[in-house]
This record gives structure tokens, sequence and C-alpha cells, in this order.
């Protein structure tokens, strides 16, 4: 059986490990094939005034992060910061459907429509992975992370009150120092925690959340973000 593959397409460096790091962590040890896309360099964000210079370091520490949450494959479109949503939409789509369509997921992670921050960068990117998903079709399944009590400790974005009634949660109880970790490596970004890692990881929340969006489905919403074991992977 082919290995059970897993596409995670975000705006910025920092955001695979804020958002769901604790989740790719987890599949990673599961033996889920990743791969990381993000649409940008972050030179824009907060670290070095030099945009050039500060898209390198980032890109650095992007590539430190995933490492500790054991992903091993990265993909930079290299889009401007803060730009995505004045590209033209086909253009954002069809980049995203060459990726799916080349890589072959079964699961694809991004942006709700809420972009969580609302930043328009995450909400760009959602938009083309969503239309890009359902122009795909097939077995892919599409899910989109949620504000929660995750986002609100890691990003600080997300409702005190929250109800997980057809969300899909996430278990990362066990990985959770390897999230901190990879926070951590975005050492140029805000930090939400202060100290070692190892002090910090038992603070964090023991589970992240998605809601499957594609296909769309009336049942129940599922427990895990991949079908059980005994149910084959997608067919390409």
């Amino acid at each position: 059986m082919t290995a059970r593959r897993l596409l995670a397409v975000l705006a910025h460096p920092d955001d695979e490990s804020f958002l769901m790091g604790g989740t790719l962590a987890r599949y990673a040890a599961e033996g889920v094939d990743i791969r990381v896309v993000t649409a940008t360099r972050g030179e824009a964000g907060r670290g070095d005034r030099d945009p050039e210079q500060n898209g390198r370091r980032r890109e650095r520490e992007l590539r430190a992060a995933i490492a500790v949450l054991g992903v091993r494959s990265l993909e930079i479109l290299g889009y401007p910061d803060g730009g995505l949503a004045r590209l033209p939409r086909s253009v954002l789509v069809r980049r995203v459907m060459d990726t799916i369509l080349a890589w072959a997921p079964d699961v694809v992670l991004t942006f709700g429509p809420d972009g969580i921050s609302g930043h328009a960068d995450h909400l760009a990117i959602g938009e083309a992975t969503a239309d890009a998903a359902a122009s795909v079709g097939g077995k892919i399944r599409l899910f989109q992370v949620v504000p929660s009590p995750a986002t609100r400790q890691s990003c600080r974005r997300g409702s005190e009150t929250f109800d997980a009634t057809g969300l899909t949660a996430v278990d990362i109880s066990e990985h959770r120092l390897a999230k901190v970790r990879a926070m951590q490596s975005h050492a140029s970004q805000s930090q939400p925690f202060c100290g070692s890692a190892e002090s910090v990881a038992p603070q964090l929340v023991a589970h992240e959340y998605f809601r499957l969006t594609w296909p769309p489905t009336a049942g129940p919403c599922p427990s895990d973000l991949f079908e059980s074991a005994d149910v084959p992977v997608s067919v390409w």
C-alpha cells in the first residue's frame, strides 16, 4: 500500500508550526508523507528590516521547523509577502492545483474563510486551495484549520467560547514538545511562551481542530484526518 500523504498549503513561514505543528508532528511520526507548501518567504514579517535578508532568515527558520516536525518535503512558491490577494485568483488556484496533481495527497490542510487572523494572504491561499481541491475532486479530503483553544494559545487568535461540534479534533498530546520546538525555531517571530521547550510543552492544549470542507458531507465529522487503516488510500 502506498504511504498516506498530507499536503499543508499555507501563506507564511511559521504558519505550519503555530497553527498545526502538533498535527504535522503526529502524522509524520505515524509514517505519513508530508509536504508543506508556503506561498511566500515571509519577507514582510517581523524580523530584519531588509525584506530580502528577512526572507532568507525566515526560510532558514522554516526549514529548521519542519525538520523538527518530521516533515521531509517543502515547496516555497515565492510570491510576495502581503501580495497574495492582489494576484489573479486563477493564477494561485492553478499553482496549487499543479502541486496537488503532481504530489497526489490524500489530505490537504489550509486556512478556512476566517484565515484565523483575517490576514489577506491567509484568506487568499485558503480560498485558492479550496477551489483547487474541489476542481481536482477524486478522493482528496480538504480540512481547514479553525479558531480554537490551540490557536488562541499559540497565535492569540480564537474565541474564548469554543464549540467543537462538527470538527475533527487531532490529539497532539504526545507531540507538544515537537510543536514548541518548531515554534521556537521561528526565532524572529513573537513567541507565545517563555522558557525551555520542556517546561512549555505541558502547558499546550492537547488538540488541534479542523473542519472537513471537501467533499461536502452531511454525515458525522471524521474522528481522524485519514480514513481508518483498513480503507485503501486514494488511487491517482
